[in-house]
């Protein structure tokens, strides 16, 4: 699917520059919500494994936040924001499926290979694509980050020490709205704003996008203007044109008068 408008425009539809427009617009975005600004944030190649184990390059974008530690507050609540952004495909996460037991493993940076000593989340619909929303934490060592895990339980280890979240998102497969909105709903939620009203956000982003002139009228577009005209010409004024042709292709007519000589109306 591709789109010139800016609501589901592909993300890896965007010139650099309306890139970078984009990215100023989540960060401000983000910042309107009281949310917890991006440590990063770029668009850049994420290494996916395939089933016969080799490695392919997909570009996304790519949001970071560190942070001190993660409350279970926040990590329910991104829990149940990923559910609810992946609807209505199916994403696990901690709580998704109900009772499934969920184990944090070694975190996989987007280009480089696993780095041991820190362990995530991962809340994707897809286990090889390495897209999704990761929560993890920073651990001087391997050994360090068993023991820890082994100590404090699988409840607990996000609740001190250096953690990050990563939201990676697809540029083939990620529309600018959907991807504004996760980043978005994702900063304000680590910023504590948990008081939001999704509907009034909804709308926000929709007027943001639109204002931001982030898409430009193609040739395309222009040359089709005709073929618009004409379709609004035969399905509006059509049963008035040719009262036959009209009949003929059932057509009504849906002309109004809008203004005549007194007697008519």
């Amino acid at each position: 699917m591709s789109s010139h408008s800016p609501l589901i425009k592909e993300l890896d539809l965007l010139t650099d520059g309306q890139k970078e427009d984009f990215i100023s617009l989540v960060k401000n975005r983000i910042g309107a919500y009281k949310g917890l600004s991006p440590s990063s944030i770029y668009f850049g190649n994420v290494r996916s494994r395939r089933y016969d184990n080799s490695y392919k390059y997909d570009e996304g974008l790519i949001i970071r936040w560190d942070m001190p530690s993660l409350s279970s507050d926040i990590v329910l609540s991104l829990d149940d924001l990923t559910v609810e952004m992946y609807a209505p495909k199916f994403v696990q996460t901690i709580r998704n499926p109900p009772g499934a037991s969920v184990s944090p493993s070694p975190f996989t940076p987007a280009v480089q290979s696993a780095i041991s000593k820190s362990r995530s989340y991962g809340f994707s619909s897809k286990n090889r694509d390495n897209f999704g929303l990761y929560l993890g934490r920073m651990f001087r060592s391997d050994d360090d980050a068993r023991k820890i895990l082994k100590r404090v339980g699988r409840a607990e280890w996000l609740h001190e020490g250096s953690t990050f979240v990563e939201l990676r998102l697809s540029s083939q497969s990620s529309i600018m709205f959907d991807s504004l909105e996760f980043a978005t709903r994702v900063g304000a939620t680590l910023g504590g704003n948990l008081d939001y009203s999704s509907e009034s956000m909804v709308y926000d982003l929709y007027k943001s996008l639109m204002l931001q002139r982030i898409d430009e009228t193609s040739e395309e577009e222009l040359a089709s203007l005709e073929d618009a005209l004409d379709f609004m010409r035969w399905t509006i004024f059509g049963g008035s044109m040719s009262g036959v042709a009209g009949d003929y292709y059932g057509i009504v007519n849906q002309s109004v008068l809008l203004a005549g000589v007194y007697g008519v109306g």
